[in-house]
């Protein structure tokens, strides 16, 4: 038996035991924020636009993909978060958050 240690074992993804984290958080800032709250009970009403709702969470379709909203009070932390993955540039990072997340301006921020 060879010796085990933190070295030798496979590598985990941090993001994706993180993100379930980010995503009650997520919930918990967009049922603070009114127009995303707004946006929420026009969904149990009937469709709206290009949104939809999964376990309280709004989501936004967008070219395909359905992306989370971010509300304005945690852009900061989750742009800072994609940066720090692996300190990539702009473009890499402008691209991984177009990936999951819906923020609004998103170049400008990144």
């Amino acid at each position: 038996m060879t010796h085990v240690d933190a070295l030798s074992r496979s590598p985990i993804n941090i993001f994706c035991i993180s993100f379930d984290n980010i995503l009650l958080r997520l919930k918990s800032a967009q049922d603070n924020y009114n127009e995303v709250k707004a946006i929420k009970e026009l969904l149990r009403i009937s469709a709206y636009e290009n949104y939809c709702g999964r376990n309280g969470i709004l989501y936004k379709y967008v070219e395909g993909k359905e992306l989370v909203v971010v509300p304005d009070s945690m852009q900061t932390e989750i742009i800072r978060n994609a940066h720090g993955r692996g300190h990539t540039g702009v473009i890499y990072t402008e691209k991984h958050l177009q990936d999951y997340y819906y923020i609004p301006k998103l170049r400008q921020k990144v």
